[in-house]
């Protein structure tokens, strides 16, 4: 958010070209600046506004960098190298999550709720 904030404002202040086009209403004050926060603010909210098919689009495009990073961990995980096998368990979980189809494991209150039956066969 930071460069993105530093852009719109070097633009506001026609240090740099805008990345698209600018409808011709729009006109900047003298010495124009926006801050990291501000930008933040209106991104998220522009976001609220957007339709859940968009939200469709965001999770295909985040599936598909965590699928690059998930694979970029292989030669690491190959080599048994623990961090890239723990980086690798966060990944996935987070792919998990996000795709819906994450489960939160099961949590044993105490070892009395655990119990295994043995049938001798008499």
């Amino acid at each position: 958010m930071a460069a993105i904030a530093v852009h719109i404002s070097r633009v506001g202040q026609n240090q740099e070209q805008a990345l698209s086009p600018l409808p011709g209403v729009i006109v900047f004050p003298p010495n124009y600046r926006i801050s990291e926060s501000a930008v933040f603010k209106s991104y998220h909210k522009a976001m609220d506004r957007q339709p859940a098919i968009d939200a469709e689009v965001f999770r295909k495009e985040d599936t598909a960098r965590m699928e690059e990073m998930y694979l970029k961990l292989q030669t690491g995980i190959s080599k048994g190298d623990p961090r890239h096998i723990d980086t690798a368990v966060r990944v996935l979980a987070h792919k998990a999550k996000l795709n819906g189809y994450a489960v939160e494991p099961e949590q044993v209150s105490s070892l009395s709720s655990f119990q295994i039956i043995i049938h001798s066969g008499r």
